[in-house]
């Protein structure tokens, strides 16, 4: 990402600093909670900008995390570069990870898991807790050994 001159001049002047967290918070154009900056024809990423900015160009194959968690920060010494597993297992290790039914696709509950256990332990095929719960018999199979659902006991 190569920049214009002005590039660091407009940047500036779309932050604020959050002095107790040392956020600097982006004032601009916001798309899901973190700032856009218009950068030579396209909007860019602006925790993306600041870290090419400030740090190194990142290559494509990396995204720019956040150790804050504060998606309009843009302080470069709150950024790291990660893969999208990294930024995965980041989230989970935080707990910022949706997990069953407040995952928005999730097509089940807990309640649900609860009784497809029971089932699964009475005896009840996996074919048919598919068929009854609108699910494929390999999410029956997971919630079964314990590969999703785990926070349901």
């Amino acid at each position: 990402m190569a920049f214009k001159q002005n590039t660091l001049k407009r940047f500036v002047n779309k932050i604020g600093v959050h002095k107790s967290t040392e956020c600097w918070e982006w004032m601009g154009a916001k798309r899901g909670g973190y700032g856009l900056l218009w950068v030579n024809g396209v909007n860019e990423e602006a925790h993306r900008v600041s870290y090419s900015l400030f740090k190194e160009v990142p290559s494509n194959k990396f995204m720019v995390l956040h150790s804050c968690d504060n998606r309009k920060c843009v302080n470069p010494n709150h950024l790291f570069l990660g893969t999208h597993q990294d930024n995965m297992d980041d989230m989970s290790k935080k707990g910022r990870a949706k997990r069953g039914s407040g995952n928005n696709k999730a097509k089940l509950n807990e309640d649900a898991v609860k009784q497809i256990r029971i089932d699964l332990d009475g005896g009840t095929s996996g074919i048919s807790l598919s068929r009854k719960y609108k699910v494929s018999t390999s999410v029956i199979s997971c919630i079964k050994i314990r590969k999703t659902w785990k926070h349901v006991q």
